[in-house]
């Protein structure tokens, strides 16, 4: 029994800390996924092949495939996470050092609860309990929404941001501009037709925030904690679109870069396919060293906004600085971790543990 419990440890040592035999394990997951899960696996091998088409990088197809779905079942890592964290060149101890897409519920669950706040997961929800800082206006767009609102809206602003009610990662956002429609009529027809939205009046970006890109609204996440006798930031980072994109989200393309807690920039940007940016790649803007304006306002900001729900212990909040000062832009309970941890270049579960004994 001795015997094959040390050759099982080895086998499972060398599958964890080498590249080959973590390709070797994929192979045994891929051939009972394609076995009794032929579906999940064509899902995954799709999944693995539109991001390699996307991304900066060139490697071996297959054994990194496997090794990836490898990763996905040891580590709960998703495709992007297995490319972004380097996972091909880390051993088993560096792997677990990271908040992955599966593990990052079992963080939210510990802070937050099993049960996640509808006030969190709908963006008007989140509007109505976090009025006050969100500074401007914001129209559910539902069955029942009356024209006359929409209209008004429009004969203020000659533009809204139109949003999914319920989505996340800039998935579904665009801009609606009167210009584009042959008549404001028409502009409101379309916004009704976009059942369970919100309609935003435009954020007015000012000084570098605007310059770095115009088109977007760049936003900062900040990450707050609270622990049993105080907030505390965990940590911070700006998104930048780039395009003539209207979102910053780096599963959308864009930029991300760490910021300190004096809000400085300091690491170069980074975007979801391994592309990186010493200067933003659409206005020439210098990344490393911005100063993020007047951000002790900032941090007084969200760590104000978390008493609103104080059994809400861990939200990440993006906020933007614009003509009325920094502004949430939105809440998030349950967001995911690769802005934080991507221009680090390393993990922060341990970090995220050492919390977790403090509640």
């Amino acid at each position: 029994m001795k015997t094959y419990s040390r050759i099982y440890d080895c086998f499972r040592w060398i599958c964890i800390n080498s590249f080959r035999g973590l390709a070797a394990a994929g192979m045994v997951f891929g051939f009972f996924m394609r076995l009794l899960a032929p579906r999940k696996y064509r899902s995954f091998s799709k999944a693995f092949d539109r991001y390699l088409e996307k991304a900066h990088i060139s490697c071996p197809h297959f054994s990194n495939k496997m090794a990836c779905l490898a990763c996905h079942f040891i580590y709960g890592s998703s495709v992007n996470e297995f490319f972004l964290y380097h996972f091909a060149e880390l051993n088993h101890r560096g792997r677990k050092k990271y908040i992955t897409e599966i593990n990052r519920y079992r963080l939210y669950a510990a802070f937050n609860g099993a049960k996640k706040r509808i006030e969190m997961q709908s963006k008007y929800r989140a509007y109505q309990a976090f009025q006050k800082y969100y500074k401007r206006k914001v129209l559910y767009i539902g069955k029942d929404t009356p024209e006359e609102e929409v209209r008004a809206f429009f004969a203020e602003w000659d533009r809204g941001i139109l949003k999914p009610d319920k989505e996340g990662m800039g998935k579904g956002v665009e801009a609606v501009r009167l210009s584009d429609f042959g008549s404001t009529e028409e502009a409101v027809r379309y916004v009704l037709s976009k059942k369970d939205h919100v309609l935003e009046e435009p954020v007015r970006q000012t000084g570098l925030m605007r310059e770095l890109h115009p088109q977007s609204v760049n936003t900062v996440r900040i990450y707050a904690v609270r622990l049993k006798d105080r907030i505390e930031i965990f940590g911070s980072h700006l998104r930048s679109g780039r395009g003539e994109s209207v979102v910053d989200n780096a599963g959308q393309g864009g930029v991300v870069v760490s910021i300190t807690n004096e809000g400085l920039s300091w690491t170069s940007g980074i975007d979801e396919f391994c592309g990186t940016f010493y200067r933003h790649p659409d206005t020439g803007v210098l990344i490393p060293g911005m100063v993020m304006p007047e951000w002790d306002k900032a941090v007084a900001l969200v760590k104000e906004a978390m008493d609103v729900y104080p059994d809400i212990r861990f939200v990440g909040w993006d906020v933007a600085y614009t003509e009325k000062g920094w502004i949430i832009i939105e809440a998030n309970d349950n967001g995911q971790f690769h802005g934080a941890q991507i221009p680090h270049h390393r993990g922060f579960w341990d970090q995220m543990q050492q919390y977790m004994t403090e509640l």
